[in-house]
């Protein structure tokens, strides 16, 4: 496999993250699925080809001899199955589907590791599908700000790129288990965007803390792993057991079905998951920092989509605790050109 980070094996030390968030105003009426993760992972991809490859060839086969240097090959077609992806897409949270000219939208791209280096390919990658077209009326879009963590990177008045310097460096988790006395509150997680993931090798209808623990560990580990050297040296047995103890108050969950078509199987596809919140009470201080890091991250499957997508936040009145409002809605309205809701019926 091919990992998308530095070469060398390193300590574990911190892990690089960029975040851009890039505003557009649309130069045509446009149509957009309710989910707009899939659409805008599918355009990146055709558009960063276009933008890197200098043999427009019309597949990336073995006889290339770029590949060893080439970002696209990189990103979507060297890495095994298993690997992370040094990218993820949020995009737009509106369900909204019908846009006017001059409407703007935002959506942020996250890149983890030394592919942040590359972030001008992925500017002008959005750039060209911006001149292309988005939805199924190709309707254009321009660009018109990026901003990083410490301000802007592009701004149309100026037309290029004023500096590519935000990363930021996230430190490796040290997550460990207290041994003093408990310290039990509240503990509020909203599923932005769905959550894909299987225990025990299947789709879950609930959200145990300690299942949610394991499905962020595992995340955690392998970005580490693939983007800052190696796997966090974390007590990964004694946190998973100590999060069993944490209780589940109340869930306010559904599951969501989205469904999106892959050109390179030629078949339309499901990458839905588990969505709403989730009210726990326990001691949470092991688990605060790898919780901070899970919504910086994502979790689950599909990350790449914007799936896994979380927040948590402490201290929550369950007694005022209002459940979610997120996709919830869309269950009553089903839209199954574009997204298909439904309650997952069996554990």
């Amino acid at each position: 496999s091919v990992r998308c980070g530095s070469d060398k094996r390193r300590t574990c030390e911190s892990l690089r993250v960029g975040r851009y968030t890039f505003t557009c105003r649309l130069e045509d009426d446009c149509s957009l699925p309710r989910y707009k993760g899939s659409m805008f992972r599918g355009v990146l991809g055709h558009a960063l080809r276009r933008v890197v490859c200098p043999l427009r060839a019309n597949k990336c086969g073995s006889e290339c001899g770029l590949q060893s240097s080439c970002l696209y090959f990189r990103m979507f077609e060297g890495l095994s199955a298993a690997a992370p992806r040094p990218y993820i897409i949020e995009p737009p949270l509106s369900t909204e589907t019908v846009f006017s000219t001059g409407a703007t939208f935002t959506f942020n791209l996250v890149l983890l590791g030394d592919i942040n280096q590359f972030f001008p390919h992925f500017f002008y990658a959005f750039y060209n599908v911006g001149e292309t077209g988005i939805g199924k009326n190709r309707s254009r879009f321009t660009i018109t700000s990026v901003l990083d963590d410490q301000g802007e990177v592009w701004r149309r008045d100026v037309g290029s790129l004023l500096r590519v310097r935000g990363a930021f460096h996230l430190p490796a988790p040290q997550a460990v288990v207290s041994q003093g006395p408990c310290e039990e509150t509240t503990a509020l997680v909203r599923l932005i965007t769905p959550l894909r993931f299987k225990f025990r090798n299947r789709f879950q209808a609930e959200l145990p803390f300690d299942v949610l623990i394991r499905v962020v560990l595992r995340r955690i580990s392998s970005v580490w792993l693939y983007f800052a050297g190696s796997e966090p040296a974390l007590d990964y047995r004694g946190l998973v057991h100590h999060a069993a103890r944490i209780s589940t108050l109340q869930q306010d969950l559904h599951w969501v079905d989205i469904k999106r078509f892959s050109s390179r199987q030629e078949a339309e596809m499901l990458i839905g998951g588990l969505q709403g919140s989730v009210c726990y009470r326990g001691d949470f201080r092991p688990f605060m920092e790898l919780l901070n890091l899970a919504s910086v991250l994502h979790v689950g499957k599909q990350t790449t989509f914007g799936l896994g997508q979380m927040s948590v936040e402490y201290g929550v009145n369950f007694g005022e605790w209002g459940g979610t409002v997120s996709y919830t809605h869309l269950r009553a309205h089903e839209t199954p050109e574009h997204l298909v809701c439904r309650l997952l019926l069996e554990k």
